[in-house]
């Protein structure tokens, strides 16, 4: 008997197809082979070309999701990043929370602040 098993590892999961056979003593077996992984942004399965073409060599027919497109390649070649890094961040929390400005007035008396 075949079925498709799920096996997480760490953070990914992986596809096997698991044939299931009882050995020369009668005990029985299983036989696993990797045909894949689920995706973590669609969850959809992506198949291992091997076994793509193994199962259309048996007329077995698989359906493969459609995925849709996130960005489109105008969108990626627009896009800019910022990166001020933690100091900035740490410095508006600072000003949101009024330490900044009770620290300087500590420090330089009569100087205001932000």
């Amino acid at each position: 008997m075949t079925s498709i098993i799920r096996q997480k590892v760490s953070d990914k999961i992986y596809l096997y197809e698991s044939v299931s056979f009882r050995n020369a003593d009668g005990k029985p077996r299983n036989k696993r082979v990797p045909i894949g992984k689920i995706d973590p942004v669609t969850g959809n399965p992506v198949y291992r070309p091997e076994y793509l073409a193994s199962m259309a060599k048996k007329g077995t027919p698989i359906e493969i999701p459609t995925t849709t497109m996130m960005f489109s390649i105008d969108d990626i070649q627009h896009s800019s990043i910022k990166n001020y890094g933690a100091f900035y961040l740490f410095q508006s929390i600072a000003k949101s929370t009024g330490l900044l400005s009770q620290r300087i007035n500590q420090n330089l008396p009569g100087k205001g602040c932000c």
